[in-house]
């Protein structure tokens, strides 16, 4: 696939119909190196943003939406309600996190959701589940304070009751929303607030 470079240079770019989310994927995501390719005239290095489809080792189908097709994606298109779908490369590095903790996405959002109920702008604030470490789920806020980024720790006894509660909590709205399939996310919610 060709992409256009800031000099004008077409840059080739092998795009796959699907990707693998195997060890040697992720790691090329998560430090950024994914489908980098530099511009043979000019060196800058181009990080295409485009729609793709992952499939992970237990063969859960995902589709990647570049964050700026957000709003567009959903009006326009129909979504396979066989796929999970994540939004931007910060949505999808934190699936992996979750991925690799074995944790629930639908859980991780209804602990993002308790979280974002308690900052002054939910509208501007993001929080992404980053690690579990020492009993406890951590999570980055973006948008509390310009170019800062908050900590936040969660024990994980909130997260066992959570998955306990989980089928009762899900009958009723925001949780009913939030984890509805194909895009499971408390941000759903939050637009739905906003009226986008």
């Amino acid at each position: 696939m060709q992409f256009q470079c800031y000099c004008n240079n077409a840059v080739e770019i092998p795009v796959k119909d699907e990707y693998i989310l195997d060890d040697d994927t992720i790691t090329s995501i998560l430090q950024g190196e994914f489908l980098s390719t530099s511009c043979d005239r000019c060196g800058k290095i181009l990080k295409p943003e485009i729609p793709l489809t992952f499939r992970t080792l237990d063969n859960e189908h995902v589709s990647f939406i570049p964050e700026n097709e957000r709003f567009s994606t959903f009006e326009t298109q129909q979504l396979d309600s066989n796929s999970l779908y994540v939004i931007g490369y910060p949505e999808l590095i934190e699936y992996i996190h979750i991925l690799s903790k074995d944790f629930k996405k639908e859980i991780i959002e209804i602990i993002k959701l308790q979280i974002i109920q308690k900052v002054p702008d939910p509208s501007k604030t993001v929080i992404l589940f980053q690690d579990y470490v020492d009993s406890r789920l951590i999570f980055h806020i973006h948008g509390l304070k310009d170019n800062e980024i908050a900590v936040m720790k969660i024990p994980y006894s909130l997260y066992q009751s959570i998955e306990k509660d989980f089928r009762k909590l899900i009958q009723n709205d925001p949780y009913k929303t939030i984890v509805e399939k194909p895009y499971i996310s408390v941000r759903k919610h939050l637009a739905d607030e906003a009226g986008e």
